[in-house]
């Protein structure tokens, strides 16, 4: 791109307030949500309600294409809008078309440290309130020794 191009960019993500390309999409799913509320079109294909602001809008495929048929991306018939929370809601419970990913169940009293690659007794991890199991995803061990590493560069 020549300068003046590059320039002409950078002006307009100064003025938007964001990059152009960010801009650029946000303008089009406008348009979309109005075209949508002008036809009654702006409701979800998940909950059947009413999309009522653009920031509900999500864009869907009805028929998961992922690991399945890439046609499907791109087939219009299988494209529906439904609200974010909706779309978002459904993606977290679906393993259609995924490979699996089941948690492997932990030995009684063991769990799994991600740095040693092994399960090891409960009573060698910290608490902590975010993984589904209350516990860190590294034992102390390991975490003595990123913060050491981090600390001290040893």
């Amino acid at each position: 791109m020549k300068q003046h191009e590059v320039d002409r960019h950078n002006n307009m993500s100064t003025q938007l307030g964001m990059p152009r390309g960010t801009a650029a999409n946000r303008l089009r799913k406008m348009v979309l949500f109005d075209i949508l509320k002008r036809h009654n079109e702006n409701v979800c294909v998940r909950c059947k309600k009413e999309i009522k602001s653009v920031e509900e809008l999500s864009i869907e495929h009805i028929k998961p294409w992922e690991h399945e048929d890439t046609a499907l991306f791109w087939d219009l018939t299988n494209i529906g809008f439904s609200h974010l929370r909706c779309n978002c809601a459904a993606a977290r419970r679906t393993n259609v078309g995924k490979p699996s990913c089941k948690r492997i169940e932990s030995p009684e009293g063991k769990s799994w440290c991600r740095t040693h690659k092994d399960f090891l007794p409960v009573e060698n991890f910290s608490k902590h309130n975010q993984p589904w199991n209350g516990l860190r995803r590294d034992c102390r061990e390991c975490e003595k020794k990123y913060k050491d590493f981090h600390r001290y560069g040893e």
